[in-house]
């Protein structure tokens, strides 16, 4: 054989290695397309990301376990049960859903005879730290603890039940923490609702391309919120399409466009034609909302047809930034919370698409009711076998919705809000089961 012939032959056999290998990694579309999970083996997987600062409320029933054996300082022995000291750490007041936190609390306490002292951390865990040695060596009888962070406070909280004093989570589900329970929204069906009706606003195969404003990233009700209405976006598309998708399908698919958003500030799914075009952390608040938008909404205007404002605040900051740009009438600003009544009058007149449950009142109220049921030996579930989160019902108010959930009540500042209805571990395992958990909450007539 020539020269030129072997050449020939060694160069063939090169490319046809090439196209060999080229197939055996995926280079065609079929290859790189990813399996198709059923809905058993979506669960399956979505179970084993669980516990998730982003799946703060979605609950495995199979793993829910007996709580009975930790210790959490119970039961609950105060001083005086008819003046009970309580120490509250608060993350902020920078808006005025922590205000109206700390003004319930203080009523509420004070209408109960109770000692509050409410201390502000200023969204620092070295500052949430000192309080809870503060409170360890006053000796309260109890404290509430609105998280930081969701799991450095652990420590803090270990120390204080090792010193006898019982715990309880507010407003963000902590983790890995002896706490007796947090009080909270069930945030991820809050977001989940406000996803479904979102989605429903567009047509099933237009593309989808929002921007992004979540409070603070590693917060569980911040990141559940988003990651709970991506949840419900994909569910109701789905719907749209004709597809049959599960709760587990649609979540586990947004909880892994979470985690891009979590690493890169943006995602994009070809599936259900969506995309973040960009986020930021707002702290929660109306200029934050503005600070966070403007440089997305200046990099994307003519793409961008959606906000996520993850509160209330952040989104009418966004509004106000569209505004600015013109583009009002172009793109719409969902939010799944927080439901005070100014915010819920721009829902009303079109500003806001959508806002969630989130009474930072009852909240606190329902709190220090819990504290006080403790005290007294009146409550009728088993104290030291709670959940770690124990969640207000949720439902997602629109224009279509807002007088079924609007409060002509000039004392209350929110929505209207179900009763805190306090389920032990085997309670929320059935209720899962039998379909009821999850299930939106419409007041009587």
């Amino acid at each position: 054989m020539s020269k030129r012939k072997m050449r020939i032959l060694a160069i063939l056999m090169v490319i046809g290695l090439m196209v060999t290998c080229l197939a055996g990694c995926g280079g065609s579309e079929e290859g790189t397309a990813e399996k198709e999970l059923s809905a058993d083996e979506a669960k399956t997987e979505l179970y084993g990301m669980l516990p998730d600062t982003c799946l703060s409320g979605f609950l495995d029933p199979t793993s829910l376990e007996d709580r009975s054996n930790i210790d959490k300082a119970l039961p609950f022995k105060p001083k005086d049960p008819k003046h009970v000291v309580v120490g509250w750490t608060e993350q902020t007041q920078g808006d005025p859903w922590f205000v109206s936190v700390k003004e319930s609390a203080e009523k509420w306490a004070k209408k109960y005879g109770y000692t509050l002292y409410f201390d502000v951390a200023d969204f620092e865990l070295s500052k949430q730290s000192a309080h809870i040695d503060s409170y360890i060596s006053r000796g309260v009888d109890v404290i509430v603890i609105d998280p930081v962070d969701v799991t450095g406070i652990a420590a803090d909280i270990e120390r204080a039940v090792k010193a006898g004093i019982p715990c309880i989570g507010f407003g963000s589900e902590i983790f890995g923490a002896p706490v007796v329970t947090t009080i909270n929204a069930n945030i991820f069906s809050v977001g989940y609702s406000a996803g479904k009706y979102t989605a429903s606003q567009f047509d099933k195969e237009e593309q989808i391309n929002m921007g992004i404003v979540l409070g603070i990233m590693g917060n569980s009700t911040a990141e559940t919120r988003v990651n709970g209405m991506l949840s419900g976006m994909i569910y109701e598309r789905a719907q749209q399409r004709g597809v049959e998708y599960t709760m587990e399908q649609a979540t586990l698919d947004a909880t892994k466009l979470f985690n891009d958003l979590r690493k890169k500030g943006t995602f994009e799914s070809e599936k259900w034609n969506m995309a973040c075009l960009g986020s930021g952390e707002g702290n929660w608040t109306f200029e934050g909302g503005i600070d966070v938008a403007e440089p997305i909404i200046a990099a994307n205007q003519d793409k961008l047809n959606l906000f996520i404002g993850e509160n209330d605040f952040q989104g009418l900051g966004a509004a106000q930034a569209l505004k600015n740009y013109g583009l009002t009438d172009k793109v719409l600003v969902a939010c799944p919370g927080n439901g005070m009544k100014t915010e819920l009058e721009k829902v009303k007149d079109g500003t806001l698409l959508c806002d969630g449950p989130h009474n930072g009142q009852a909240f606190a109220m329902e709190t220090i009711n819990f504290i006080k049921e403790l005290a007294e030996g009146t409550n009728k579930w088993d104290a030291n076998n709670l959940p770690m989160l124990t969640a207000f019902k949720a439902f997602n108010i629109n224009r279509d919705t807002m007088d079924t959930y609007w409060d002509d009540d000039k004392e209350n500042l929110y929505h209207k809000t179900a009763p805190l209805e306090v389920l032990t571990v085997p309670e929320v395992i059935k209720a899962i089961e039998d379909g009821t958990y999850y299930e939106e909450w419409v007041p009587s007539k």
